[in-house]
C-alpha cells in the first residue's frame, strides 16, 4: 500500500535539498554504473503535525511483484519524529534520481498479545543521485485515525490496516456466523437484508424465558440496565428519573416517549410513586400503581402498552445507549494509546485491555446502530441515534471521574462500579510502584505526552447538559461544569480536559493523571461487561420490553411487529451468550490486576457476580 503526501513544497526539482555532492569529474559512458551513499534525512509525522515517535520503518526499492527491503536501513525515529537512513546506491550515469519507498511498520497483535512487526504502508520518496544528505519535508503518514466521513467520529477507525494492533475481528464473526446457542446468522441477515420470515419470528419469541413485567424487575432494570441518575423530589425519600428524547431527529415510528419516574425509597427497598409517560402528539398522562393503565393496557385496544411496560422500553433503549457510549469512550482512549505509546511502559499494562476495542468498533457500527442495525430499530434513524450519543459523549470526562455510591443493596450495578474502581486504584497503584523508575524517566515520556494531546484535542466538543445543574442525588459519574480546565482546540471546548502537563519528564500532576487514565481503561473494560452481561435478561423478552413500540397498532409487545422483536431477543442473546477471553485466564493480563479481583471474590458474590466470567478486554 503506498501513499504519496507531499513531500516537498514547491516543484520537486528546485526542492531536493542536499549538503554534498559525488565527484563526476571523470569522462564516463551515459550508461557506465555509479555508486552513490545518500542519507535521507527526514521528519515522520501524523496528519495533525504531531510526530510519530519511536516509529519503526525502513527502506525498499520499489519491484514488481513486491517491493525489496534494502538491507541494514531499519531505524526508529525519535521524539520529535525525526529520522536519518544512509544506504548504498548504484544507478547509471545519466539517471537523474531513482524512487524509493519509506515503510512504516507496526506491531500486529495476532494472538493472544503476541507481537510481530509488519509492514503497514511505504511513502514513495524520488531522491537525487547525490552523495551525502538528502533533506524531506514533514513526512504525513495516516496511522490510527478517525474516518472523518462516519457519522460519528469517535466510533470508526478508517481501516484495518492502518489499526494495525487491534486483533483481526474475524475471530469474533466466525463463532457468531456458526451460531452461538441460537442461530445468529438468521439475525445478522435480518439486520442488513431483511430476510427474516414472520414464522421464523414466531419460533423464536416462543422459546424466550424471561424475567417478567413486575414492578420489582423494572426497578431493577432501570437501577442495573439503565443506570438510571436520580435527582431530589419533594422529600428526602424521594427519587426523579427524567428519560426526555426531546430535540432528537425521529421517525414516525416506533414511537418514543418522555418519562419521568418517581420512586420512594423506605428503608431498603424502592417502590414506584408514579410513571408520567408523554408522546410528542399528545398530553402527558400519569399513572400511579394500583390505578388503570399503571400495569394493565392503557387503553383496551392493546394488550402490552401500560406505563410501566412502556418505561422499561424507553429504559431498554437508554440502556443499550449507555453501553454503545462505553465502546466509544475507550475506543477514543485506544486510538491515541496505540497511536503513540510504542516503548513507554504502560504499553504492557494496558495493551490486553484495548486490544481489539476499535476494530470491533469498526466492524459491529453497523450491526448496531447502521440502517437496519439494533438501535435503529427505536424511533430514532442513523442520525437520531448519532445525536444521542453525541449528547452523551460531549460532556464526559474520565479526568474527574469517580463511581457513584449505591442507593440500595440491590443497586448492584453501582455496587460494583464501586468494587470494579477498587480493583483499578488497586492494580494500577501496584504497577505503577513496580516499574516506577521506567514510568518516570525522561526517556520515553514524550509519548505519554503526546497520547495526552490526542486524546484532549479529539474528544467531542464540549456541550453542557441541559440537566447540569439539577439536584442530583450523586454527581461522581456526571460531568460538572464548575470543574475548570477545559480547553480550546480548533475553534471548540473540548469534552476532556488535560490531564497530561508535561512533556520533557513527569510532574506530580502529570503521574496522577496518567494513573487516572489507566485506572478508567479497567474500570471502562468491567463496566462494559457488567452491562454486556444483562442484555440478555432485560432484552430477549418482548413481554417485558422492545426497542420498537407502536401505540398506533394493536397487539402484543407494545404494538412492536414480529420481526423486529424476534430481530432484538436474538440479538441480544447472541451477543451476551457469545464466549469472550475471561480475565482470570488471561495469561497477559497484570497478575495483580487479577489478585485484586481474587481479594473481593466474596463481595463480588453478595452482588451477584462471579469474577470468573469478567471478560478481560471489549470482547463484541
Amino acid at each position: 500500500m503506498h501513499m504519496q503526501p507531499t513531500l516537498f513544497s514547491g516543484d520537486q526539482k528546485s526542492l531536493r535539498h542536499h549538503t554534498a555532492h559525488s565527484d563526476h569529474s571523470k569522462k564516463q559512458v551515459p550508461w557506465a554504473k555509479l555508486t552513490i551513499n545518500p542519507t535521507i534525512r527526514g521528519r515522520l509525522v501524523h496528519p495533525n503535525l504531531d510526530p510519530m515517535t519511536n516509529q519503526k520503518i525502513a527502506l525498499f526499492k520499489p519491484h514488481f511483484p513486491y517491493d525489496e527491503r534494502i538491507y541494514k536501513t531499519e531505524t526508529t525515529t525519535n521524539e520529535n519524529g525525526e529520522f536519518a537512513i544512509s544506504y548504498k546506491w548504484t544507478h547509471r550515469k545519466y539517471e537523474k534520481e531513482h524512487s524509493i519507498n519509506l515503510a512504516v511498520f507496526e506491531e500486529k497483535v495476532l494472538s493472544e498479545h503476541s507481537n510481530v512487526d509488519r509492514k503497514i504502508g511505504s511513502v514513495s520518496l524520488a531522491i537525487p543521485n547525490i552523495d551525502g544528505n538528502i533533506h524531506v519535508r514533514d513526512i504525513q503518514f495516516r496511522l490510527y485515525e478517525r474516518d472523518e466521513s462516519f457519522p460519528i467520529p469517535l466510533l470508526k477507525i478508517e481501516s484495518n490496516q492502518k489499526n494495525p494492533q487491534q486483533s483481526n475481528f474475524s475471530q469474533f464473526t466466525e463463532p457468531l456466523a456458526k451460531g452461538v446457542a441460537v442461530d445468529a446468522a438468521i439475525v445478522i441477515n435480518a439486520l442488513h437484508k431483511k430476510v427474516f420470515s414472520t414464522e421464523k419470528a414466531t419460533k423464536i419469541l416462543e422459546t424466550i424465558n424471561a424475567v417478567s413485567l413486575t414492578p420489582e424487575a423494572s426497578i431493577d432494570c432501570l437501577l442495573n440496565f439503565t443506570m438510571a441518575h436520580f435527582t431530589k423530589g419533594s422529600n428526602e425519600n424521594e427519587l426523579v428519573y427524567d428519560l426526555n428524547w426531546d430535540g432528537l431527529k425521529k421517525k414516525p415510528l416506533p414511537d418514543l416517549a418522555n418519562l419521568q419516574i418517581v420512586l420512594i425509597k423506605e428503608e431498603d427497598k424502592l417502590r414506584y410513586k408514579e410513571i408520567t409517560v408523554e408522546y410528542s402528539d399528545s398530553p402527558a398522562q400519569t399513572f400511579k400503581p394500583g390505578e388503570p393503565g399503571f400495569m394493565d393496557a392503557i387503553n383496551k385496544a392493546h394488550s402490552k402498552n401500560s406505563a410501566l411496560y412502556v418505561s422499561n422500553c424507553m429504559g431498554f433503549i437508554e440502556g443499550e445507549f449507555e453501553h454503545l457510549t462505553q465502546h466509544l469512550i475507550l475506543g477514543s482512549m485506544a486510538l491515541s494509546f496505540f497511536r503513540h505509546i510504542n516503548n513507554h511502559p504502560i504499553k504492557k499494562f494496558l495493551t490486553p485491555l484495548l486490544d481489539g476495542v476499535s476494530e470491533i468498533n469498526r466492524a459491529g457500527a453497523g450491526l448496531i446502530f447502521g440502517k437496519n442495525g439494533l438501535l435503529t430499530l427505536s424511533g430514532l434513524p442513523q442520525w437520531g441515534v448519532k445525536e444521542r450519543l453525541g449528547d452523551k459523549i460531549s460532556n464526559f470526562d474520565f479526568t474527574i471521574f469517580s463511581p457513584r455510591k449505591g442507593i440500595v443493596s440491590n443497586h448492584t450495578s453501582a455496587n460494583l462500579q464501586e468494587l470494579f474502581w477498587e480493583v483499578a486504584t488497586e492494580a494500577v497503584d501496584a504497577y505503577f510502584a513496580e516499574h516506577e523508575v521506567a514510568i518516570k524517566s525522561p526517556e520515553n515520556w514524550f509519548e505519554v505526552y503526546y497520547m495526552a494531546k490526542h486524546l484532549v484535542e479529539e474528544s467531542m466538543p464540549y456541550k453542557e447538559a441541559e440537566n447540569s445543574k439539577a439536584a442530583w442525588i450523586d454527581r461522581s459519574d456526571m460531568d460538572r461544569p464548575e470543574v475548570p480546565g477545559r480547553v480550546e482546540k480548533n475553534g471548540f471546548i473540548r469534552a476532556i480536559r488535560p490531564f497530561i502537563t508535561s512533556k520533557d519528564k513527569p510532574d506530580v500532576q502529570s503521574i496522577e493523571g496518567l494513573k487516572q487514565f489507566c485506572r478508567y481503561v479497567i474500570f471502562a473494560v468491567f463496566n462494559h461487561w457488567l452491562l454486556h452481561s444483562t442484555q440478555d435478561k432485560w432484552g430477549s423478552n418482548p413481554n417485558f420490553a422492545v426497542m420498537s413500540p407502536n401505540r398506533k397498532k394493536g397487539g402484543d409487545w407494545g404494538g412492536s411487529d414480529t420481526i423486529s422483536a424476534a430481530i432484538q431477543a436474538l440479538g441480544v442473546r447472541v451477543i451476551t451468550e457469545f464466549k469472550a477471553l475471561r480475565m482470570m485466564d488471561d495469561l497477559f493480563a497484570y497478575e495483580p490486576l487479577k489478585k485484586a479481583l481474587e481479594k473481593r471474590r466474596e463481595r463480588f458474590e453478595k452482588n451477584g457476580c462471579d469474577i470468573e466470567k469478567i471478560h478481560s478486554a471489549i470482547w463484541i
